[in-house]
């Protein structure tokens, strides 16, 4: 009787798949104390709903300085924003970088994300506090 080719397949195919967990694991990037309290204090902050239109679910933490311009992991610098896709508010930020610019979801690398204010669903620009709150701009008289 010929035997089925099908428990050597089986076994390979294991053996690739504890590879691949084992250089995913190795790859994957490690999560800071920092990024872990500044996750929990933007979402404490947003209520679990999107910062920008204020309607849907936040998926996604947005670096308001981006991260390879040196934007840290502090709440001051982290957007709580739905959807990345081209629905969703942290898509249409990254493809329409005037307004984000003009509202403050978005910042240049020489500016500090304490002192730039940012737009938010139903507060209106706001200073972003490393505390998780927000205080009103000031207006100018």
């Amino acid at each position: 009787m010929r035997r089925s080719p099908m428990p050597k397949r089986a076994a390979a195919m294991a053996r690739g798949k504890a590879m691949t967990r084992r250089i995913v694991k190795a790859k994957r990037a490690t999560v800071t104390a920092a990024e872990r309290n500044a996750r929990k204090v933007v979402k404490a902050r947003s209520n679990g709903l999107c910062e920008v239109c204020g309607r849907a679910e936040g998926a996604n933490m947005h670096h308001r300085k981006n991260r390879s311009q040196g934007g840290p992991w502090t709440p001051e610098n982290i957007l709580h924003l739905c959807g990345s896709g081209t629905t969703g508010c942290h898509g249409s930020i990254t493809e329409n970088v005037r307004v984000a610019r003009e509202r403050g979801w978005s910042i240049l690398s020489t500016q500090d994300p304490a002192e730039v204010p940012v737009f938010l669903a139903g507060l209106g620009f706001v200073f972003l506090l490393s505390d998780g709150t927000t205080t009103a701009q000031e207006s100018a008289a």
